[in-house]
């Protein structure tokens, strides 16, 4: 071998090495960058945002978004405006791609965020934007243009042009029924023209900001806002922008649900933004994924001694159904020594018989009116109100010989914080609550307070300002529309997998008898969607026991993009079975496994766990 045929050769070889290093470094930089924007593996968790330095009212707003999200089974995590402004839209997308920012608690946002909220979006983030967001400046006074007008196509801070008429109470009405639908309003939560109505006062009147519409396209338009010199503003809206979403609600969700006992509204709009809008997975808040009835029986005087056999016979009264009978177990009604209370000492045997068809619960304080009565003129002092509850409660404990766990206050009259703070002492699971009226089972608030969380609040489910039999007679509603109203609660729960009370008393049937065939129908439909598996029909202390555990449950979303799929996670103290976890369909595959079944509707499969298991973790593939 020549000198100069061995240089060429170590000449090869070192470009040969050179070409490696440079492949190595390139391949090396790759992998850093590959894996700082792509990640391998994410946890699904949609983000709150709130602006810095909290006051006690935004504190609470954030609390009852928090208390929603739990009960929903819903994935999420607070952050600062600041928090996320150190990182690109691209960045957090990866990461999050769901973003709220809700009423109050992000009102302070900075303009920056109109532009890296428009990029988010278009580039497929979902953004839901309520209320007052980004409409204050950090000395907390009111912008020119709310931060967000600009993507929405419309301005909703105008004090600076309409100062005391910025915000005026004023009412909601949805598009049409689909849009009713679509939100998953009760059909008894709005009148005939799609406004949103309230017990005893018709159509409700929301505090609303006054808006200047620039551009908002009326087929994205899902309610409007009517205020009371006529004009009309759309109210809720939602846009496809790019690849993402973006909704916007002119309602104070969060302070309605902390300081307005009123969970409906926050409820069904963050359930319509998060399963319809943005397909997050999420544990399902029922039993075994299946709509649910309680049945709500009010027994106050000596009439209801009769009427259990009556209408047994004529079965409204079915021992198939487990119901709720709350009952007023005093022996007078309005005064001392009347003798028309039902005395359930002196009957313990009725009081027993009752017992076949459910639960016994308390109604209140030993004798029904004149408890009313003596709440109504303030006339109880603490320790009183709470003998008269205590010695309801011992005496149907005796006959049944279990503790009463349940309660409805008579004539709806329910002091909070006290009573319910009076019923967690003695061991209650649920209460018949007239406030948060047609929502679903929750832990209500109460001037922006949690009020208990172990005793679960059942809202009545209302026809528009009524509830009961006799104000459906007091008002003429026809058997036709009382048995539409019926059928449409049994739909609501059964189709839409919610979960309904309704209250009645046994006297109001037998004084208005037009109305117990319309009932004798609607129990059998009950018994149909039953057959089918499609409902439960229980007592409020079956789902309270249910609820209460539901919220115990641990649980993580996390998808691992290098193996394509989704884990779910999960851990209960107390156990899973019953508990369901929804898997969207656009994203997901059916997921297989054992110890659950599949259901399924328009949007998710349900993996519904059947095992009494303590952990479970449930495999799912990316299509």
């Amino acid at each position: 071998m020549s000198i100069l045929s061995g240089k060429k050769i170590q000449a090869v070889f070192r470009l040969i090495i050179s070409i490696a290093i440079v492949i190595s470094i390139a391949l090396f930089t790759f992998y850093i960058i590959y894996n700082a924007f792509v990640p391998k593996v994410r946890e699904i968790e949609i983000l709150l945002v709130t602006h810095h330095d909290l006051n006690i009212m935004e504190e609470n707003i954030k609390k009852a978004y928090s208390s929603v999200l739990e009960e929903e089974g819903v994935p999420f995590k607070w952050t600062t405006r600041g928090e996320l402004w150190r990182y690109s839209p691209k960045k957090i997308l990866s990461d999050h791609q769901v973003m709220i920012f809700p009423d109050f608690v992000s009102q302070k946002i900075p303009q920056e965020f109109e532009v890296w909220v428009e990029d988010y979006v278009s580039l497929g983030g979902n953004v839901f934007i309520v209320y007052n967001s980004g409409t204050q400046t950090e000395d907390r006074t009111y912008r020119e243009k709310a931060v967000f007008s600009r993507l929405l196509g419309m301005n909703y801070v105008t004090y600076n042009k309409y100062q005391s008429l910025a915000f005026q109470m004023a009412k909601v009405r949805f598009k049409d029924c689909d849009a009713v639908n679509f939100f998953e309003i009760p059909c008894g939560k709005v009148d005939e023209l799609f406004t949103i109505t309230g017990y005893q006062y018709g159509p409700l009147d929301y505090p609303l900001a006054r808006v200047d519409v620039s551009f908002v396209d009326d087929k994205n338009v899902l309610a409007y806002s009517l205020y009371s010199d006529g004009k009309s503003s759309p109210n809720t809206f939602w846009k496809k922008m790019g690849k993402g979403n973006v909704v916007y609600a002119n309602l104070p969700l969060g302070y309605l649900k902390a300081y307005g006992t009123d969970d409906l509204m926050i409820r069904c709009f963050l359930e319509t933004f998060l399963y319809k809008i943005a397909f997050v997975p999420h544990l399902d808040r029922l039993p075994y994924h299946r709509g649910g009835i309680v049945l709500n029986w009010h027994i106050d005087d000596a009439r209801e001694r009769k009427n259990i056999y009556t209408f047994e016979k004529k079965g409204i009264i079915r021992k198939n159904l487990r119901q709720s009978f709350h009952i007023t177990a005093g022996d007078f009604l309005f005064e001392r020594g009347d003798d028309r209370g039902f005395n359930a000492s002196k009957y313990p045997n009725i009081v027993r018989d009752i017992m076949k068809y459910g639960i016994i619960g308390s109604h209140g304080g030993w004798a029904h009116n004149w408890f009313v009565e003596q709440l109504e003129n303030n006339r109880l002092t603490d320790e009183e109100f709470a003998y008269y509850v205590d010695i309801n409660n011992k005496t149907l404990s005796m006959i049944t010989n279990y503790p009463i766990r349940e309660y409805a206050a008579p004539s709806g009259i329910h002091p909070q914080p006290f009573l319910t703070k009076l019923l967690e002492e003695r061991g209650f699971l649920a209460y018949y609550y007239p406030g948060d009226l047609g929502s679903e089972p929750n832990r209500t608030f109460y001037k922006g307070v949690m009020v208990s969380d172990k005793v679960i609040a059942f809202p009545v489910m209302p026809r528009q300002d009524i509830v009961s039999v006799q104000e459906f007679a007091n008002e003429g509603v026809s058997a036709t529309e009382y048995e539409k109203w019926l059928l449409g609660i049994l739909d609501y729960a059964a189709k839409q997998d919610n979960l309904c009370l309704i209250y009645n008393h046994i006297y109001d049937f037998e004084a208005n008898p037009q109305y117990v065939k319309p009932f004798y129908h609607f129990l059998d439909k009950v018994e149909y969607y039953i057959k089918e598996g499609k409902l439960t029909v229980e007592t409020l202390s079956y789902f309270a026991e249910f609820i209460l555990r539901f919220l115990k449950t641990d649980y993580k979303f996390v998808i691992n993009y290098k193996e394509n799929f989704m884990s779910v996670a999960l851990k209960n103290p107390e156990g899973l079975e019953g508990i369901s976890v929804a898997i969207p369909k656009n994203l997901f595959r059916k997921p297989p496994g054992s110890g659950f079944y599949i259901d399924e509707d328009k949007y998710y499969y349900y993996a519904v766990i059947t095992e009494n298991v303590y952990e479970k973790n449930i495999i799912c593939h990316l299509h």
